[in-house]
């Protein structure tokens, strides 16, 4: 993780200082989902949030139910949740790289985002108003890692083709992207059988979807806080023990 130089978090300036106390709210899939549905905020919200989309040329329903073959030999694009994933705790920050920094007289890191991923930030996150700054990020995730009293997993955010996925040269289908779901289903070996290669996962390893998102999310650059074993029904807030301080700007002021 040595490539991290910082850690950003955007929003409303009242919820950056509690942020600051060492308050870390958690929202689950659902939230995202609402905020995309409802508020039509994509970006802030994701209606893919713990979901995919499969895309099939040719595809059987059979009722879970009876047994029955419901509709075959049809093409299908379906939007899925996984319902093990709904009600996760995620915390969501912003990763600055060596890229996104300067060098001061000092020889420091200093940030220095392009334009590009600026524009970004005020386009998916149009409440934001200010930016908390995390400028010792390894120590940052120690100290949740030590605070909150449940296991955590944290990692950056890996972006694929999820939403539209992959076109099929010759065809105008699309095709799942098997890189996306190669690193979903990571910890269940493939079955291979007959030419025909079956991949799954068990719900033990559902928070890897919180670490997946559409590319359309790039320029985010995720990293992300997971609380794999609890269930939330709502925003909650977990209490952490900071060990460094957490600056607060304006966004007008860390754009300049």
């Amino acid at each position: 993780m040595g490539h991290i130089k910082f850690l950003l978090k955007f929003g409303e300036e009242s919820h950056l200082k509690e942020f600051a106390k060492g308050s870390l709210y958690c929202s689950n899939a659902e939230t995202f989902w609402g905020i995309e549905d409802k508020q039509k905020i994509k970006g802030q919200g994701d209606i893919l949030e713990a979901g995919s989309r499969i895309f099939s040329q040719n595809m059987t329903m059979q009722s879970l139910d009876t047994g029955s073959i419901t509709s075959f030999n049809m093409s299908g694009n379906i939007l899925v949740h996984l319902e093990p994933a709904k009600h996760i705790p995620v915390f969501c920050l912003f990763t600055v790289y060596e890229d996104d920094c300067g060098i001061d007289k000092n020889g420091q890191y200093i940030i220095n985002l392009s334009e590009e991923k600026k524009e970004t930030i005020k386009k998916h996150f149009p409440k934001a108003n200010s930016v908390a700054i995390i400028t010792e990020p390894y120590k940052f995730l120690d100290d949740v890692s030590e605070s909150i009293g449940c296991e955590i997993k944290h990692g950056e955010v890996h972006y694929f083709h999820i939403d539209k996925g992959l076109e099929i040269e010759g065809s105008n289908q699309r095709a799942i992207d098997m890189e996306y779901m190669k690193y979903l289903m990571q910890d269940v070996p493939p079955v291979i059988k007959d030419g025909k290669t079956t991949y799954s996962f068990q719900a033990d390893y559902v928070f890897r979807a919180l670490f997946c998102k559409d590319v359309f999310f790039s320029d985010e650059q995720e990293y992300r806080i997971v609380l794999p074993h609890e269930k939330v029904s709502k925003g909650t807030s977990y209490p952490v023990k900071l060990s460094e301080s957490i600056k607060i700007l304006s966004l007008s002021e860390f754009f300049k």
